[in-house]
């Protein structure tokens, strides 16, 4: 409809310039180079500007078209070069899912040729070369691709990866803060930097990282998970400086976190340390009534044995009985070690129901029956105690509640995996120290 229009404009355009002229026939001399005048119509001068402006108009619209179709073939071959590229792509990408990196690797430098500035291909091409143990390729083009875009999330991923196959601690630092910098709550590069931190033992960093993800957390179980790290890591700072454990840290965990049963372990050790014994025993039961850890109340038993004083628990330790099912038992090996043996077998007696009846419980009424010379009652509860399995060791005995080995010592880790604030007290494990008493006797079977 518009060319039509065009076409109608300009043959109306042609008869007004063609009656005009006809009605003005007057000559014009003008001169188009010195010494020569030419005479003509005014018409005729007229009509041939229009003719000029015309053809200009015409060459004008021809050259945008020329443009236009040029561009077209560009964007077009342009696209063509992508597709290939894309469809070389997805053939290296199937090659390297099937272990073929070296077709993989041709493929996709094909692609790089149809398309450099793919970066789907060079992050797959790096990806290849990182298969492939070749770091150096594959951070060039990353670098490259970076260089282009320095936001892309996945080159700075891939360049992390880049820098711990190579073991550089520091490349592996920077890559994740550059990340971060780029989105600083993303959640994944937190807990790269937070494990990386973790793993060259830099717990004051590790603690501020772990902050921010503890920060940002919003499900309640994952925020729970977040807070056990926290104070994990907070606990390894406290205990890991070149000093010794830090008894401020310390005292402020313990504070700020009450059941947590490590916090008061090391601020005992930090206290006999320092020359004060009495405060440690004091502060290993005040963490047993607060965790209800039994290794910190076995702890508070070494000290005060080690220096000649056993006898001075006897109180704290009935205070304790009422409200915790392992005081009792402690208290009972206390008597007995004491020689105490018949308030030993009463507070024995006592036991409710369900720790009366662990190995360990029966093993120690069967050494405090054996003492009180009932030589075939001892006999009977020391074979109740062992019906459910070999005796392995004396003494009480934990289990590690993450990955169930099982230990005769407490400590703050467990020693199979590491796991902090794990071990509990296994009452079914080895009964305390009552098979080479009773197997003197001859009476047991």
């Amino acid at each position: 409809m518009k060319n039509k229009l065009a076409v109608v404009a300009v043959v109306l355009a042609l008869l007004a310039f063609g009656y005009v002229f006809t009605l003005n026939p007057g000559p014009v001399e003008f001169q188009i180079y010195p010494g020569t005048r030419v005479s003509t119509s005014v018409a005729l001068v007229l009509f041939l500007f229009f003719l000029a402006g015309f053809g200009t108009a015409m060459l004008l619209s021809a050259f945008r078209e020329a443009l236009r179709s040029l561009g077209f073939w560009r964007h077009r071959r342009a696209d063509e070069r992508r597709d290939e590229a894309r469809a070389l792509l997805l053939a290296g990408r199937a090659e390297a899912a099937l272990g073929r990196t070296r077709k993989a690797r041709r493929f996709l430098r094909r692609a790089l040729r149809k398309a450099r500035d793919e970066a789907l291909v060079a992050l797959e091409m790096a990806r290849v070369e990182l298969a492939e143990g070749r770091a150096d390729q594959a951070e060039r083009f990353l670098k490259e691709l970076l260089a282009l875009d320095p936001d892309n999330a996945e080159a700075l991923v891939l360049m992390v990866e880049v820098y711990r196959k190579r073991g550089d601690y520091e490349g592996q630092i920077a890559a994740l803060r550059r990340w971060l910098e780029k989105d600083p709550d993303h959640p994944e590069a937190l807990v790269r930097l937070r494990d990386l931190y973790r793993v060259r033992a830099n717990w004051g960093e590790a603690v501020r990282v772990q902050e921010r993800l503890a920060a940002k957390t919003r499900d309640r179980a994952e925020k729970e998970r977040a807070r056990n790290e926290l104070v994990e890591l907070r606990f390894r700072r406290a205990t890991s400086g070149p000093a010794g454990p830090d008894k401020g840290q310390l005292q402020e965990l313990v504070r700020s976190e009450r059941e947590f049963a490590p916090a008061y372990q090391a601020l005992g050790e930090a206290l006999q340390a320092e020359g004060d014994p009495d405060a440690a025993v004091e502060t290993w039961l005040r963490g047993y009534q607060a965790t209800g850890q039994a290794g910190l109340l076995l702890r508070a038993l070494e000290e005060r044995k080690a220096q000649g004083r056993a006898k001075e628990l006897i109180k704290p330790l009935k205070k304790l009985s009422r409200k915790g099912a392992s005081a009792p038992l402690f208290l009972a090996r206390l008597l007995l070690d004491l020689e105490e043996n018949e308030e030993a077998l009463a507070l024995l007696d006592r036991l409710p129901a369900p720790v009366a009846g662990t190995r360990t419980a029966q093993a120690l009424k069967a050494e405090a029956l054996y003492r009180a010379r009932s030589f075939d009652l001892a006999a009977r509860e020391f074979r109740a105690a062992v019906a459910g399995g070999a005796l392995v060791a004396p003494g009480f005995a934990f289990a590690c509640s993450a990955c169930g080995r099982r230990t005769g010592v407490w400590n703050v880790a467990c020693p199979g995996c590491s796991a902090i604030d794990t071990l509990v007290l296994d009452l079914e494990a080895f009964p305390p120290r009552t098979e080479t008493a009773l197997a003197t006797t001859g009476r047991v079977p």
